[in-house]
């Protein structure tokens, strides 16, 4: 008789043993197919591609104006006098502002600058899902008080639960 409790411990024990490995395995592969996806197990819900083209603005429009290559106008032209963010810039006054003077100004894409992608890990892990290219026109004054409208292009990296980053 106490053999055959010894056994049954044994039996009882291998398979609860396999049971927890089982359920880990499936609830690791569960977590890490819905980062995969794009699923915010935060919120429970998956980002559509508006929600992250107005995240990626609204995070462009939060550092405006960037940095870029000032221009001058001299003679007519346009010549290039320095990288830096413009001290007379014109700001966007919205989210719709933005969107009305930039019209078809993003799409979602799996590439970023220079073809850079997201690794696997981060996609599993749910700290990269895709890039928002976001192309605008920065707007200011030179120095010689002349309007200038440069188009600028960035990639915004979108975490699955919706915080921007600077791309890679």
């Amino acid at each position: 008789m106490i053999v055959s409790f010894k056994l049954s411990v044994k039996r009882w024990l291998r398979a609860v043993i396999i049971v927890l490995s089982a359920s880990i395995f499936v609830g690791i592969t569960v977590y890490i197919s819905g980062n995969l996806i794009g699923f915010c197990w935060k919120r429970f819900s998956i980002l559509d591609k508006g929600q992250k083209i107005e995240i990626a603005v609204r995070y462009v429009m939060r550092y405006y104006p960037p940095v870029i290559d000032l221009l001058q106008e001299k003679n007519g032209d346009e010549v290039y006098y320095t990288r830096g963010r413009p001290d007379r810039s014109i700001a966007y006054s919205s989210f719709e502002d933005f969107l009305r003077q930039n019209p078809n100004c993003c799409y979602i894409t799996d590439t970023g600058f220079e073809n850079s992608q997201i690794d696997f890990i981060s996609r599993a892990f749910g700290s990269g899902s895709e890039f928002v290219n976001v192309n605008y026109k920065v707007k200011y004054f030179d120095l010689n008080g002349a309007l200038v409208a440069k188009n600028n292009e960035v990639y915004v990296a979108i975490t699955n639960c919706g915080r921007p980053w600077s791309g890679i």
